[in-house]
């Protein structure tokens, strides 16, 4: 079943204090990896932190502080000293380029979906780059949650669905179904 896009009422409890933020600009993110460096910390969306030990194409090999190694694309990791905002801070304005990962670790496979503009407590997403709506506001849940105010190119008719929206330390995800009863997607977004 499709959610209900939030009302206004939630926009207006978040501008009078209530349990959710309002979004407005934040300070500026960190930069995003553009590949894997060895030996730098790092931090991943989930924000479990390590240490990059070698890369095999586009995943970055980390050794976790339990001594568990994991791999990462490195498009998802950032330098670990920039993961320390709060769950509900806002987004940073300016343009998020999102993408879908698919296809195994031996293959790995970047979809690109276009992307958001983030303005203010306001955004507006192009798929595929081209504009189909103007900007809509948005909040942020105590929780990192994110609930968009206004279409989703898409991702949002149905017989697709929205599932939910979060922030990551590097940006955030937006977790749809192409039709009920199908395996959820995560579309990740990250400042460009």
């Amino acid at each position: 079943m499709p959610r209900a896009l939030p009302s206004l009422a939630l926009f207006a409890a978040a501008a009078a204090g209530g349990a959710y933020v309002a979004a407005s600009p934040a300070p500026a993110a960190a930069q995003m990896l553009k590949q894997c460096v060895t030996g730098m910390k790092v931090v991943d969306e989930a924000g479990t932190v390590g240490v990059i030990t070698s890369a095999d194409g586009a995943y970055c090999n980390i050794r976790l502080a339990n001594g568990a190694s994991t791999m990462r694309m490195y498009f998802v990791l950032r330098p670990a000293a920039a993961a320390n905002q709060p769950a509900n801070a806002p987004l940073r304005a300016g343009e998020y380029d999102c993408a879908v990962s698919s296809g195994y670790f031996s293959h790995p496979n970047v979809v690109p979906m276009g992307r958001f503009d983030i303005r203010g407590g306001s955004y507006r997403f192009r798929p595929f780059g081209k504009v189909t709506q103007g900007f809509a506001p948005y909040a942020i849940g105590g929780d990192g949650s994110l609930h968009w105010g206004g279409r989703m190119g898409g991702l949002d008719i149905p017989p697709s669905v929205l599932v939910r929206s979060y922030k990551t330390p590097q940006g955030f995800n937006v977790v749809y179904r192409v039709k009920n009863g199908t395996d959820a997607d995560t579309m990740s977004c990250h400042p460009v």
